[in-house]
């Protein structure tokens, strides 16, 4: 099944930044991926139009895991550190396997971007 960016709501075709996420109530946490397009979109924007857009979308994501790419964890510290490994030039598709956000088909494909990886 193919996942969808929280931001956009559209299907992803590149993944463009991984961001640690607490929810909006600080019950959830987790890793959270925005497509290129909407961190393409974001540079265009000032930075508290680009707030106000991404916390919407990343407690959308937390909400519905399955259906975006997001990945609950039980501690935000876990969380963290995911977004490290997917950071990691050597590790970021052992890492995107782990997080189910890559298939052993597509793997040594160009099915990823440069994963920016931030904690928000």
């Amino acid at each position: 099944m193919s996942k969808l960016c929280p931001r956009c709501r559209l299907l992803v075709l590149v993944l463009g930044r991984a961001l640690a996420a607490v929810s909006s109530d600080g019950v959830r946490f987790g890793v959270v991926g925005i497509c290129q397009r909407c961190v393409s979109n974001e540079a265009q924007l000032p930075k508290t139009q680009h707030a106000k857009r991404l916390l919407p979308a990343l407690d959308r994501a937390l909400d519905d895991p399955e259906r975006y790419y997001c990945r609950l964890y039980p501690e935000l510290n876990t969380a963290i550190l995911a977004v490290g490994l997917l950071g990691h030039p050597e590790l970021s598709e052992r890492a995107m396997v782990a997080l189910g956000w890559l298939h052993g088909e597509l793997q040594g494909k160009r099915a990823v971007g440069d994963v920016c990886t931030d904690l928000f």
